[in-house]
């Protein structure tokens, strides 16, 4: 194996003053204190072991938004749980290509650069000072430093090997040619590397070779600032001024930004205030979702989201929730047969929320489309991993399922968890535990759980017994998880699925309001409750009964 692969500079794209329009990537400003700036870039999901999101904009010289993106990166730090991973580096680059691939095919890319593959980026530093990228420099010669991917050189120096491991190290190659020496670094200096390893920290801080010894290096912000003695000199703070964007080269996929992560979209839909849901998200550690929320509540103003605010919310709102789960399944039950890996199965904080913008009949929440951002969805070549059993991927669709239908202010999916936890163990003797009647104990499984703030209420039998279906179709996945030997057929829940919604819709449109106490109105105003009634009216005449849910139906079928 070559020493370095080749690798493209992504500093043209991301520096204002050589394009007319450039990548702004969100990023902490500068400031005074940097005890005051952010000590990393803002993530909008995290939760894949093998990429971050983040929020970028192509920005014109005027600073003006041209479009607004999404970069799914490749992590400095996979962060699987587990220590003994059945993937090495070749296979993550392979599961990137093919993402890359997929997304070019699909039209989901926006950037496609050298060919058919998917390019490999330079390592990217960024001075939060200065506001600008640059590629890190070997603190001896100045030259870039590059990924090694050669086998022998790092088992001479006691390394893992790039080909058979998840680990990583960044050297000199001019330097090894030169004296046969070089230092290696590695984001996180693993504990039982060699004693050349260095993690990133001890690098930054070795910039000062550079600006002692005066050696040009080509774009290094450090030499020609005038904070440098400040960041390199007694007490330096250099490692809080610079930080990386991405300390390794990385693969990337830009796509088009979505407008809301698809936990959020369900909180909102479940009657959570934007703004007491965007306050709990910056309190999270989640701002750039906060900033998502906030950004569609004011698209919204004036608008109207859903078409009732009487007791048929109820049945509204589970009706869009089965919308939801119908896509999320169809993209789900498409990945199960071909996980390479049981930590890259999807999860909700994968799934994003895009709205239609038309002027149509239907409110807003109407109007949406899930889609995931993710890495290993792809069926990758015959042979090249080891799929991973379906029953997982079941498993977590399942406890996803009921996080949807019950999650809310006062249960996250935790609790929903250990209900199901308690439920399972007082029912391991029976071979057909009766569900629906057990959860009819449990308070986290009460239909007044679909609300934000849920509150007792009486619901009509017939209404009842459809929440009854949603809980089922969930148990099914979970039990069918279980118990692996037993036959599931995602076209026979999907079927399941897709009728049930009809059902819903049928009964959300086909019955006059009942008094449900509990469920307050969130406007009384009479006018907007006339032209919501109008517009139901308008669009049962327009549209034929199932309309609405054709496109839901069809998410749903086996893929």
């Amino acid at each position: 194996m070559d020493q370095i692969l080749a690798t493209e500079s992504l500093l043209p794209w991301l520096d204002p003053e050589s394009s007319k329009i450039y990548l702004k990537i969100a990023a902490p400003g500068a400031g005074a204190s940097l005890a005051d700036l952010p000590p990393d870039f803002p993530l909008l999901d995290a939760s894949s072991p093998l990429a971050r999101l983040l929020a970028a904009a192509f920005t014109t010289g005027s600073q003006q938004s041209i479009r607004e993106v999404f970069l799914l990166m490749q992590k400095d730090r996979y962060t699987f749980a587990e220590t003994q991973t059945p993937l090495n580096n070749p296979d993550v680059d392979l599961l990137w290509q093919q993402a890359g691939q997929a997304a070019a095919s699909s039209g989901g890319g926006i950037i496609a650069a050298g060919g058919a593959a998917m390019p490999l980026w330079r390592s990217l530093f960024y001075c939060r000072q200065q506001q600008r990228y640059f590629h890190p420099p070997c603190p001896g010669c100045g030259r870039w430093l590059e990924l090694c991917t050669a086998d022998e050189v790092l088992l001479a120096a006691g390394l893992p090997a790039y080909s058979a491991s998840l680990q990583r190290f960044l050297f000199c190659p001019s330097c090894r040619i030169k004296s046969g020496q070089t230092d290696f670094f590695a984001f996180a200096a693993p504990a039982a590397a060699a004693p050349p390893v260095k993690n990133h920290l001890a690098l930054i801080d070795e910039f000062a070779y550079l600006i002692k010894n005066n050696v040009e290096v080509s774009g290094f912000p450090c030499l020609d600032c005038g904070l440098s003695g400040e960041c390199y000199g007694a007490g330096g703070r250099a490692a809080t001024s610079i930080i990386p964007l991405a300390f390794y080269p990385f693969r990337m996929i830009v796509s088009q930004a979505r407008q809301l992560q698809a936990g959020d979209f369900l909180a909102l839909l479940a009657g959570a205030p934007a703004g007491e849901l965007a306050v709990r998200l910056a309190a999270a550690g989640q701002p750039g979702r906060a900033a998502c929320v906030k950004t569609l509540a004011g698209r919204q103003t004036g608008g109207v989201s859903l078409f009732f605010q009487d007791s048929r919310r109820f049945l509204e709102v589970l009706c869009l929730k089965l919308a939801l789960l119908a896509q999320v399944g169809s993209a789900s039950f498409a990945a199960l047969s071909h996980l390479p890996h049981a930590e890259l199965r999807l999860t909700m904080d994968q799934f994003w929320v895009d709205f239609a913008d038309y002027e149509g009949p239907l409110p807003h929440f109407w109007n949406f489309r899930a889609m995931p951002l993710a890495i290993g969805l792809t069926p990758p070549p015959q042979t090249a991993f080891l799929p991973v059993p379906a029953a997982l991927g079941l498993h977590s669709l399942a406890l996803l399922w009921f996080a949807v239908l019950l999650a809310n202010s006062r249960q996250g999916a935790g609790d929903i968890g250990r209900a199901l936890a308690v439920f399972f163990e007082r029912q391991l003797t029976e071979e057909e535990p009766d569900f629906l009647a057990a959860a009819s104990q449990f308070p986290e499984f009460a239909p007044a759980n679909i609300f934000w703030q849920p509150a007792p209420q009486q619901l009509p039998a017939a209404w009842l017994a459809l929440w009854q279906q949603a809980l089922a179709l969930g148990w099914s996945l979970l039990r069918h998880s279980c118990r692996p030997a037993a036959d599931f057929s995602v076209e026979a829940f999907s079927a399941r699925l897709a009728s049930l919604t009809g059902q819903v819709q049928q009964s959300l449109f086909a019955v006059e309001a009942m008094p449900v106490a509990a469920v307050a109105a969130e406007d009384s105003d009479a006018a907007i409750r006339r032209i919501l009634l109008g517009i139901r009216q308008k669009w049962q005449t327009e549209l034929p009964a199932a309309a609405p849910m054709a496109e839901v139906a069809e998410a749903g079928q086996a893929p």
